[in-house]
């Protein structure tokens, strides 16, 4: 019995299986009860509890904010929460993807340092190890759950151009002239 309302049980050698849709079924922990009825008489026992979850984490990035602007080694932020679900493993679940947005083309993917990414149970931290050139940029975390339940948050973000090197070649420091102009080069 399963919420109240039976189970059909399939049996398989020894021992019986059964299988229960819990698609539409609210997330919570459940008891499950058996009863065999056999002629004119019943056994009612208790199988173990199960745990349903339909509700996919929620996720958030704090930074960068969208439409913002920020500098060619940004940092992204964010933050994730299963609630009562069946939980995160870090390992495989939270996944942080960075692509550069070109006009015109398909967005371009930035290579992402994976052993840089701090996270733990409910925060991913990456600041990038290179320099970024300027231009328009989409962070996309992406946390699934033990179950598979799976949402996804993206920010689009502008990084601020680098600023050009600039190098005097003449005059030479302490260099003197006698008159006239210098030429600056």
């Amino acid at each position: 019995i399963f919420n109240g309302q039976p189970i059909s049980f399939a049996p398989e050698g020894d021992a019986f299986i059964a299988t229960v849709d819990t698609s539409t079924t609210p997330d919570g922990v459940y008891t499950l009860d058996g009863k065999i009825i056999k002629r004119n008489r019943e056994l009612l026992f208790e199988l173990p509890s199960i745990k349903v979850d339909n509700t996919p984490p929620t996720v958030a990035i704090l930074s960068p904010l969208a439409g913002s602007e920020v500098s060619a080694l940004p940092t992204i932020h964010a933050t994730y929460d299963d609630g009562t679900g069946s939980g995160i493993d870090l390992s495989a679940s939270v996944v942080l993807e960075l692509v550069r947005l070109l006009p015109g083309s398909a967005p371009a993917p930035v290579v992402i340092d994976q052993n840089a990414i701090r996270k733990d149970e409910s925060t991913l931290v990456y600041t990038h190890g290179e320099i970024l050139p300027g231009g328009a940029y989409r962070a996309t975390v992406r946390v699934t759950d033990i179950v598979g339940n799976s949402s996804e948050v993206s920010v689009e973000f502008t990084v601020v151009g680098t600023l050009p090197a600039v190098s005097i070649l003449s005059p030479f420091a302490g260099q003197i002239f006698d008159n006239g102009q210098p030429l600056i080069s």
